[in-house]
């Protein structure tokens, strides 16, 4: 296993701790129990 960490890629798992909680940072708004904005069809990131 330590061969198999050794190639892993720090930006794809350091966000996941080892006590199986993650760590993602949200919107004030979002974190205080509010909704995130509705996404825009005719964006670029849609296509």
């Amino acid at each position: 296993m330590p061969a198999d960490i050794a190639r892993l890629s720090p930006i794809s798992w350091r966000h996941i701790n080892f006590l199986g909680r993650y760590d993602f940072s949200v919107p004030d708004a979002v974190a205080n129990g509010g909704l995130r904005p509705l996404r825009q069809p005719n964006s670029e990131w849609d296509f």
